[in-house]
């Protein structure tokens, strides 16, 4: 039987999975073989192939046509506990709220692991939304807290608060176009000096054509796509 695991994978001490999937050509050819002849994808997963440019950690992606609808579809395969009994639940009690859920389950074939099949939803969250979307994740946030209350909660996740902190600082300074220099209150210009403002407005004192504010939960202006 082929070996469908990286056997060189280290995971992180958060990881929620201990195990990746390889990448090796016969690995991947040996998953869509599986996925092929499984009861719930057999004849309704088709134009079957591997997306690397989706790879996640330990995830692997494959696009696929859903042949019932026609509908363009994607496999996530080895997916978490958590996220496996998230997203069946979801898709169940609140399927406008998330991807429809087309199939899934524990096993492919003789390997064990775990798969969703889900709708290929065609819009993606970037820049070209502009001041709405903030309004449709806070709006989505609030529907899936609601709907989460009635739920099995076996898998409720602890979050470090530095490292959540840490990637919405990364992730601020990486949305506005052009080089920025953290400084002690937030992100700024990179040659405009220290942070001139004690209270996180220093990037929209120094450049309010580019952000409002590069440290606060406001919209962002000029973000990438």
């Amino acid at each position: 039987m082929t070996d469908i695991w990286d056997n060189d994978y280290e995971p992180a001490p958060w990881a929620q999975r201990d195990r990746r999937l390889s990448t090796r050509s016969e690995a991947v050819a040996e998953l869509i073989a599986n996925l092929a002849v499984d009861p719930r994808a057999a004849g309704r997963l088709t134009e079957v192939r591997r997306e690397p440019s989706f790879d996640q950690a330990a995830s692997m992606f494959l696009s696929a046509t859903w042949a019932d609808t026609g509908m363009p579809a994607v496999v996530k395969l080895n997916v978490s506990p958590s996220e496996m009994h998230w997203m069946l639940s979801l898709g169940e009690r609140v399927p406008d709220l998330v991807p429809r859920v087309l199939a899934g389950g524990e096993k492919i074939g003789r390997h064990d692991v775990r798969w969703l099949a889900l709708e290929r939803v065609p819009h993606r969250l970037s820049h070209a939304w502009g001041d709405r979307r903030y309004d449709l994740l806070a709006e989505a946030a609030v529907r899936f807290q609601e709907a989460a209350r009635s739920f099995d909660h076996r898998f409720v996740g602890v979050v470090c608060p530095h490292y959540t902190a840490d990637t919405i600082d990364t992730a601020s300074a990486k949305a506005v176009q052009g080089r920025w220099t953290r400084c002690s209150r937030g992100w700024t210009p990179t040659g405009a000096g220290s942070c001139p403002s004690a209270d996180w407005k220093c990037a929209s004192e120094i450049s309010p054509q580019r952000t409002r504010c590069a440290a606060t939960p406001h919209p962002v202006e000029n973000a990438r796509p």
